[in-house]
């Protein structure tokens, strides 16, 4: 069965785009005496039940956090482990994507990736680019640190040569310069692991984002799980910096996937010319001494109070 033959449950206010921080991959497989590998072989797993979920939600847009720019700094073993399930799952989901109408993108420094992944992303971004049903974005050696400044850059080199005065930059033409620029702002992060932070990932997007941040491991993410957030998400009243909530209204941003006169130089995650240079983050793609704590329990209640709060492999943490 098709996720579009699929029954849906109440989507309405459902957002438009979620993005995931998936984490606690290795703090799974170290609870069960496993590999780090197999906690990211599970993950793939989450993966697929993430994406089935947001379908049923009737979320247009997912973006999964997969690969920090911060991860290179992981253990050789790791990062090669890593991409080879990248590959893995480059190779075999596509049929089932394009089964499923759904479109895959990739945003982040792809040059920095084995010259046959960037290949096979190449080629699985051109066979789902007519998919219309949904679009799935994996961040892959993203950093959204080294992303604002590689956009400060070129728009610097545009001032150097007398294409722009500085006084004339905007937010849009910031936001034009990003990877996501013809991509809606998330309204909704989610994190698992009970983490509370950002890790580098969409820090202009998230500007009126709302956060969730679950207290589960990423490989036991479950569809319920999912809709639970949605369920939390459609609690809030989202004001984007007015006194009362707008009637209809969405951040700016919020265009329909595959809008017309919008495909750009960006639809293959990148910018010509902005490959080079990375952030150099805090987050060094995981926190030291957390991967051999306990399993968080999967109480009733995984999210954490909103009061509080204000990885495709969850390898971003």
């Amino acid at each position: 069965m098709s996720l579009s033959d699929q029954p849906r449950g109440d989507v309405a206010g459902s957002p438009v785009h979620v993005a995931i921080i998936m984490d606690g991959n290795g703090r799974w497989a170290a609870a069960r005496g496993l590999s780090r590998r197999e906690g990211h072989k599970k993950g793939i797993e989450a993966v697929r039940i993430a994406l089935k979920a947001a379908h049923k939600s009737q979320v247009k847009y997912l973006t999964l956090y997969g690969f920090s720019s911060e991860n290179w700094l992981r253990p050789k073993n790791e990062v090669s482990d890593l991409m080879g399930l990248l590959r893995l799952y480059l190779r075999s989901e596509i049929t089932e994507l394009n089964k499923n109408r759904i479109r895959l993108r990739v945003i982040g420094n792809r040059q920095k990736l084995p010259a046959d992944i960037i290949q096979l992303i190449t080629k699985a971004e051109e066979e789902t680019r007519e998919n219309t049903e949904q679009c799935l974005i994996l961040a892959l050696s993203y950093g959204s640190r080294e992303e604002i400044t590689t956009a400060m850059r070129h728009l610097g080199q545009k001032i150097a040569t007398g294409q722009l005065r500085a006084q004339d930059i905007t937010e849009a033409m910031i936001a034009s310069e990003l990877y996501t620029a013809d991509i809606p702002d998330p309204d909704l992060i989610l994190r698992t692991s009970g983490e509370q932070r950002l890790s580098n990932f969409l820090l202009w997007q998230a500007a009126y984002a709302e956060l969730i941040f679950l207290n589960i491991l990423w490989p036991d993410f479950r569809e319920e799980d999912f809709f639970a957030a949605m369920n939390e998400y459609r609690q809030r009243e989202r004001r984007f910096g007015q006194r009362h909530s707008p009637a209809a209204s969405a951040p700016p941003g919020h265009e329909t996937l595959h809008e017309s006169g919008r495909e750009t130089g960006r639809e293959t995650g990148h910018a010509t010319g902005r490959e080079t240079g990375h952030a150099t983050g805090r987050e060094t793609g995981h926190a030291t001494g957390r991967e051999t704590g306990h399993e968080p329990g999967r109480e009733a209640k995984n999210l954490i109070p909103s009061a509080v709060t204000g990885a495709i492999f969850g390898a971003s943490s």
